[in-house]
């Protein structure tokens, strides 16, 4: 997605195949099987930036709660994450670890794509954007083609996330390309279940690419605390 100076989208584009992902929770980003595609697609769209913010897909990163940003928290050796993390209005902190190697890959990609990566971000804090100004909690249920993020946002900050492994190619309906019932409804009861344990009477249905590039609110379906 390319934005101007004011951050408006000027346009924006979708990278994905059938048959194999780019990556997953077991199958880690090849840099030289991404970046020959994703330079095809930027070439297409005529993108006159060089300069990239990259959002980090959420299986890949390890967030948490605390008083403090405290690296003894994460279960890896010192130095294998680098951490992030947003001062919180009850006075803790959330941060999220990315590990050094996924850095690394991404920070290649866009090496061989010829961009000038600015900063990588947790995918979430990008969607969290959207609320800057929305008061209460909200819960962001967005739905990939791996796994499923949900995403509580409080006062326009990230609270919490939590993550499964299931999405949109967990299961197929009479070989369809689509989110089967059964899968649909385990995503929707494991929202509830976080909504009624952290007090969230908001849940928004989300597709990252289409909502930050649009805003949450335009393209995606508003539930109310009955989930009807």
């Amino acid at each position: 997605m390319e934005k101007d100076s004011l951050g408006k989208v000027l346009q924006w584009g979708i990278l994905e195949r059938s048959g194999r992902v780019f990556h997953s929770t077991i199958q880690p980003m090849r840099p030289d099987d991404v970046s020959p595609l994703l330079e095809r697609l930027l070439a297409e769209m005529f993108v006159q930036s060089r300069e990239v913010v990259m959002s980090v897909a959420p299986f890949y990163v390890f967030t948490v709660v605390s008083d403090t940003i405290d690296p003894a928290l994460i279960p890896a050796r010192p130095g294998a994450y680098k951490i992030q993390g947003v001062y919180l209005k009850d006075g803790r902190y959330f941060f999220g670890a990315i590990p050094r190697d996924v850095e690394k890959a991404y920070r290649e990609v866009a090496r061989l794509v010829g961009l000038r990566l600015i900063r990588l971000e947790l995918a979430s804090f990008a969607l969290a954007d959207q609320f800057q100004e929305k008061r209460g909690k909200i819960l962001i249920v967005d739905s990939d083609h791996r796994c499923t993020t949900y995403t509580e946002i409080k006062d326009g900050v990230i609270s919490y996330i939590f993550r499964t492994d299931l999405g949109s190619d967990s299961g197929v309906a009479d070989g369809a390309p689509h989110i089967t019932p059964y899968v649909w409804g385990v995503i929707m009861n494991t929202a509830k279940e976080i909504a009624a344990t952290r007090g969230i009477d908001q849940l928004i249905l989300s597709n990252s690419v289409f909502n930050i590039a649009n805003g949450l609110q335009k393209v995606s379906q508003q539930i109310t605390d009955r989930y009807r």
